[in-house]
Order: C-alpha cells, then sequence, then structure tokens
C-alpha cells in the first residue's frame, strides 16, 4: 500500500508541475496565436476570449497529463531501485567470510 500511495504522490506532482509549466507557456503562446495580422481589433471579443480560455484549460490539461505521466515513471524507476538497493544490502554477500558456528 505503501507504494502505491508513493507512486499516487509522484503523479500527483507531476500533473501539478505540468500544470503550472503549461501555464506559463500558454501565457506566451495563447495571445500571440489570437492576435490579428493587422494589428487591429477586427474580431468578436467574446468568441475569441472563450476560445483562449479553453486554449488555456486544454493546455493545462495537456501538461498535467504530461507531467503526471513523466513523474509516475520517475517514481516507479525510484521504488524499483530503491527495493533492490534494499534486498542487496539485506542479503550476504558471497565474498565475506562466514563464521562457523560456536562448538560445544
Amino acid at each position: 500500500m505503501a507504494i502505491v500511495r508513493r507512486l499516487l504522490l509522484f503523479l500527483a506532482i507531476g500533473a501539478l508541475v505540468g500544470v503550472v509549466i503549461a501555464s506559463f507557456t500558454a501565457m506566451q503562446t495563447i495571445p500571440w496565436y489570437n492576435t490579428a495580422g493587422s494589428g487591429q481589433a477586427l474580431c468578436n471579443c467574446l468568441e475569441t476570449a472563450r476560445d483562449a480560455t479553453q486554449a488555456v484549460i486544454r493546455w493545462q490539461l495537456i501538461g498535467a497529463a504530461i507531467g503526471g505521466v513523466a513523474f509516475l515513471i520517475l517514481g516507479i524507476v525510484l521504488t524499483v531501485r530503491g527495493r533492490n538497493r534494499r534486498r542487496m544490502q539485506s542479503e550476504p554477500s558471497a565474498s565475506a567470510p562466514t563464521t562457523p558456528p560456536p562448538r560445544m
């Protein structure tokens, strides 16, 4: 259960990081994409605002998905490495000398 909780934590952190990165990227890209070519505001402003809002939400969802998957993979890799490292430390190595049992 601890492994699942740890992986869900990685997933949530990755989704949050993805949303933040997508929000900053969207702030740069969306105004450029929605700017009129002639520089004049000859558009339906309500529709443009609605489209821009939908674009921000779309970017955030995509960023959350990418960040969540990336951090989930990172969490899986770190969990597997940690388990292998603990297993290797708990097993006695073959090169270590063993002491004979005490005689009675």
